[in-house]
């Protein structure tokens, strides 16, 4: 069982990304979409859902300084998790539009949680 709260989150952070990205679209009622009211949008939710992503893993763990093999490990992961939901949107079952500008600001995201905490020296 795990009992560090920070992997708690990032697991409850990677659950709730992985429903946010691959919910079908016959899950999402007409006019729920996005208002284009603030220009890309869409595009800041993906930055700020990856910008979690990184931030909770990087301090999942045992405490101590962010190693660059552990951050590594977690933008590599981000940038699997970003490509792999975009292109599963793309499956007749999930029937949305995959985007790589969605798959370029949630690695934006990432590497601005992770490096959040490595500038700030210790997770």
């Amino acid at each position: 069982m795990v009992n560090d709260r920070w992997t708690l989150l990032a697991l409850a952070a990677t659950a709730l990304i992985l429903v946010l990205c691959l919910a079908p679209q016959r899950w999402v009622p007409p006019g729920e979409e996005l208002t284009p009211a603030i220009a890309h949008q869409d595009k800041i939710v993906h930055f700020t859902m990856f910008a979690a992503f990184g931030f909770l893993w990087a301090k999942a763990g045992p405490p101590g300084r962010l190693r660059a093999r552990k951050a590594a490990v977690v933008l590599v992961a981000a940038l699997a998790l970003a490509v792999g939901t975009e292109l599963a949107q793309e499956l007749e079952v999930v029937n949305r539009d995959g985007d790589l500008m969605d798959a370029l600001a949630d690695a934006a995201g990432a590497v601005a949680g992770v490096g959040l905490i490595a500038v700030r020296g210790r997770n």
